[in-house]
């Protein structure tokens, strides 16, 4: 999954997934983002920033409950 999050600081940004949505918290901003059904019971397992967007990368096995 990619974000485009121009002028953010990795330092200064958290994401958590909850059920079927990831929140992604900059500073006092917060937006819940629906997941595809196809990464909902997946792990993510990497999460890094390349050209001024968020790469998340998922496992491909099922995430453990």
């Amino acid at each position: 999954m990619r974000l485009p999050l121009p002028h953010v600081e990795r330092t200064k940004s958290s994401m958590t997934k909850k059920a079927t949505e990831v929140t992604i918290e900059i500073g006092n901003f917060k937006r819940d983002i629906t997941l595809p059904a196809v990464l909902i019971n997946q792990e993510a397992t990497v999460a890094k920033l390349v050209k001024k967007t968020t790469e998340i990368t998922y496992s491909t096995t099922t995430a453990r409950r």
